[in-house]
């Protein structure tokens, strides 16, 4: 039985600079784990990783899984941007083999490191063969998460990814349980996501100047880090009814789904934007991203079905 590890840097992996903080460009885990082919695809911090990083990770997720010996792949991964390097695997993954995500507050060369606890459950994880009808999966603090659903609501808390409703599943123990399964879609083609896509937080009385600026300075799309579930102001509908772009609203909420419930939410869905529902600001930049690289003419249809994993009617 195979197990590719794929080490694509961050925490995990970081070593300490000659000042003593955390930096990429460096890998423990050769060093320091006995089993697993490792395969370094990317070796700095993940705040640092642009889309294109992203891309290269998920390629060589793809690559691995058409390896006949192979049984199930590990990335290991910078916490900071794992939800986006996660959902990008996801969303072009075939379900044949096991694909687990994980990461770790603290370094492995930290002797209270969270990381072999979490490489152990994910290495448990990747040679379970039923889960890879769930697609890419985020195996953290003993919880395996749904990359449409995982998100980082810590800063540093040891237990800091969380999931958009529903429940987890258990990494942890000998025991390995699947979280409710998704709805599944075919897999997009596996390009090189549009860079051009920021995300923009509101807030209460936002007049669009923000949107304006990001339209003005090239970007292809947008995404909207809305009020409550995918509310903004008058100023902001008109930014988005004169964007001339996608744009996709998500909320600043961590937890919950977006529709145009209230007449402000109706306002900015009026002037063209369409509702991630379920996902996450950070999920939507990706989709939207893909699907523009991809050349999707039809971006509103693609949320509406993807965005509906997950509802919330209060």
């Amino acid at each position: 039985m195979s197990i590719i590890l794929i080490d694509a840097g961050g925490t995990i992996s970081s070593l300490p600079d000659a000042g003593g903080k955390l930096a990429g460009g460096a890998s423990g885990l050769g060093e320091t784990l006995a089993g697993p082919v490792v395969r370094q695809v990317y070796a700095g911090l993940s705040e640092d990783m642009t889309l294109a990083d992203m891309a290269r990770v998920r390629d060589a997720v793809l690559a691995a899984l058409g390896e006949p010996e192979v049984n199930g792949i590990v990335v290991a991964h910078g916490t900071d941007a794992m939800e986006e390097t996660a959902y990008l695997i996801d969303l072009s993954l075939p379900l044949t083999k096991p694909v687990i995500v994980t990461g770790a507050m603290l370094p492995i060369s930290d002797p209270a490191s969270d990381g072999p606890g979490n490489l152990a459950a994910a290495l448990r994880a990747a040679v379970t063969p039923e889960l890879a009808a769930h697609g890419a999966l985020v195996a953290f603090a003993g919880h395996l998460i749904p990359a449409a659903l995982v998100y980082k609501h810590a800063t540093s808390a040891l237990d800091g990814f969380g999931w958009r409703g529903g429940t987890a599943g258990a990494a942890s123990g000998e025991a390995i349980t699947a979280p409710a399964p998704l709805p599944r879609f075919a897999p997009l083609a596996p390009v090189v996501p549009d860079d051009a896509c920021p995300i923009i937080a509101l807030s209460g009385g936002d007049g669009g100047a923000m949107i304006r600026a990001a339209v003005a300075s090239g970007a292809r799309g947008i995404v909207l880090m809305a009020l409550g579930r995918g509310n903004g102001s008058v100023g902001a509908a008109l930014a988005v009814a004169e964007a001339g772009v996608p744009v996709v609203v998500a909320s600043r909420c961590p937890t919950g789904s977006t529709a145009a419930d209230y007449a402000s939410g109706q306002r900015l869905a009026e002037a063209g934007a369409i509702f991630a529902g379920g996902l996450g600001a950070t999920q939507a930049r990706i989709l939207l991203s893909t699907l523009i690289a991809a050349g999707e003419h039809d971006i509103a249809g693609q949320f509406a079905a993807r965005g509906a994993i997950y509802t919330e009617t209060h």
